[in-house]
Parts: C-alpha cells; sequence; structure tokens
C-alpha cells in the first residue's frame, strides 16, 4: 500500500477524481520531518491501514505527516478531499492528537477517532464483559484507574457505560493511599501502568481477570466496524454514545472465556458496526444530534476557508 505524505496534498491525492467515500489512516510523527523516512513508522501505518481496510470493507489511504503543532495538524486534517468521510488519527503525543481532535471538531463535521480513543473503547469494552460474566451490574460496581491519566476518553465513557464509581490512582498517590488500600474495595481495576511490577503483585490477590490491561491491538479493535458503520450513515455524528456502542458492540464479540475479541474474530466488525449504527442512524433526523459543530464549509458558501488560530 502506497503511503502518502502532507505534502502530496491536494494535487496528487491518489484517484482525487474518482475517489469514493474513504478513510484517512493519520500518522502524526509531530515536528520532527525525518520521522516520515523512518521504516517501523512507516510499517506501522501501512499495518494499520491494512488492517482498518481489510476489516471493514472501506477504502482507505494511509497518509503520514509531520506538523508543528497541533492547529496546523487540525489545518492539514481540515484540508483534506471532501471524499475523506472519517479520519484514525495515530502518533506519539496523544495530547497534540486529542488537541487537533477538538479544534477540528469546531469547525468540520468530520468524524476523527484517535488511536487512544480505540484503546479506551477496548478497555471499557473488556470491563463490560468481566463484570456480565460475573453478573454484576456497571452501576453496582467500582472500578479504579491505576496509572498516568494517558487516556483522556476513558472516564467519560466509563461514566456513559454506567460505572459512576470510579476513581483514579496514580503512582505518586502510593504514599498517602498505598495501590494495595486503593483498589482494596474495587471490583475491577484498569491498569495503565504498562504492567508494573507493584500491579503484579496486586493480580495475585485479586480475583482472576479483575486487573484488566489494554488488550492486544486495543488501539484497532473497534475501528474496522465503527469505519463502516460511519460510511454507511448520512450526516453521522461520532460522540461519546457511539464510543459506548462500541465497547458493548466488542463485549458481544468477545469469544467465551475471554474479555475481548481479537482482530481476527469473526464476529468482530459486525458486531461493532451494528452497535455503532444503532447509534449513528438517527443522527440524520434528530436535531438534538445533528448540526452540533458548525460546517466552515457551508456557513462560508462551499469555500474551503481556515478558521482563526485561537489566540
Amino acid at each position: 500500500m502506497t503511503i502518502w505524505r502532507a505534502h502530496d496534498l491536494p494535487g496528487q491525492w491518489p484517484g482525487r477524481e474518482g475517489l469514493g467515500w474513504t478513510t484517512a489512516v493519520v500518522m502524526d510523527v509531530g515536528a520532527d520531518a525525518s520521522a516520515t523516512e523512518d521504516e517501523d513508522t512507516i510499517t506501522r501505518l501501512n499495518e494499520m491501514a491494512v488492517v482498518i481496510g481489510g476489516l471493514s470493507g472501506v477504502q482507505t489511504v494511509p497518509l503520514l505527516v509531520s506538523c508543528p503543532d497541533s492547529y496546523e495538524l487540525m489545518q492539514m486534517l481540515h484540508g483534506l478531499p471532501v471524499q475523506v468521510g472519517a479520519v484514525y488519527l495515530a502518533g506519539n503525543n496523544p495530547e497534540r492528537l486529542r488537541e487537533a481532535q477538538a479544534l477540528l471538531a469546531d469547525v468540520s463535521a468530520r468524524p476523527v477517532i484517535t488511536e487512544a480513543d480505540a484503546e479506551a473503547i477496548s478497555l471499557v469494552g473488556a470491563v463490560l464483559t468481566y463484570l456480565g460474566g460475573r453478573d454484576l451490574l456497571p452501576a453496582d460496581s467500582r472500578v479504579v484507574v491505576a496509572g498516568k491519566a494517558r487516556l483522556p476518553t476513558l472516564c467519560p465513557l466509563l461514566l456513559t457505560a454506567g460505572l459512576f464509581q470510579h476513581t483514579r490512582w496514580a503512582p505518586a498517590d502510593a504514599p498517602a493511599a498505598p495501590l494495595s488500600r486503593a483498589t482494596r474495595d474495587a471490583d475491577v481495576v484498569i491498569d495503565l501502568t504498562g504492567g508494573s511490577e507493584q500491579m503484579t503483585r496486586l493480580q495475585w490477590d485479586r480475583p482472576c481477570d479483575s486487573v484488566i490491561a489494554s488488550p492486544p491491538n486495543a488501539g484497532l479493535l473497534p475501528v474496522p466496524g465503527l469505519m463502516r458503520a460511519i460510511a454507511a450513515a448520512v450526516g453521522p455524528l461520532v460522540d461519546i454514545e457511539t464510543y459506548h456502542a462500541c465497547a458493548a458492540g466488542l463485549m458481544r464479540a468477545a469469544p467465551p472465556r475471554s474479555l475481548s475479541p481479537r482482530v481476527t474474530s469473526p464476529d468482530l466488525v459486525g458486531e461493532v458496526e451494528a452497535a455503532a449504527a444503532r447509534v449513528l442512524a438517527p443522527a440524520a433526523s434528530s436535531p438534538l444530534r445533528r448540526d452540533r459543530r458548525p460546517n466552515w464549509a457551508s456557513l462560508l458558501g462551499g469555500s474551503r476557508t481556515d478558521p482563526p488560530r485561537p489566540s
């Protein structure tokens, strides 16, 4: 699969005149333009595009970009051809991607799903699967999120899923509240520490599977089904409710005795697509889910004018 770069746009976009609905798989390498030639980065981007396109059946174009800041990244995403119906955004700086995603939401209705969003969906799906397998209701369950706050979508998604009793624990809290004490009454512990020795010791004293880390390919699991649902919807508004639906789809796609499906699971794409479609379908007819975010192209008479840079 050909890897495209920002300087190829807009004139050399592949088959632009005859291009149909497309997902752009964008890898942001930050301000270091030389990183766009890194073979490992190129391989990773190509693999993500192959997985998303191959499983979803939606045309996919991989794009490798180097932008100095989140605003420039937003401008690049905003300037993509109109055939790009949705964007999957990955990179080594989740905060920058989140800022660019938020900036674009103010000026465009084009859905942008970040790698961190997908990982949060996968984690919540695993949590719901664990609780469901033990007949525990989300509203009655307590969850502790342990580790750095690197997934900004995770806590809002836990709330949307009905997991109201969730708290954060960071390594800096250890002197006042050791991890063993903070998690003593928790039904589930979400491990964002990267498998620290402290978390490993905690697992020995807890029920099996109650410490949940990101499953394999967590940043990709819900994406093919979600992209297929977006492609089939009219004026889709992808929000936290959509992410919750995707998490429920992952729960239904999980094989027996497993908390998460694998990328190769036969029901993965269909279950996520069906769940997301039920939320996205009302988007075109409901005034509450439509036009919450202004589309600058339509407001400015169809011209692709850049929004003002925030002060």
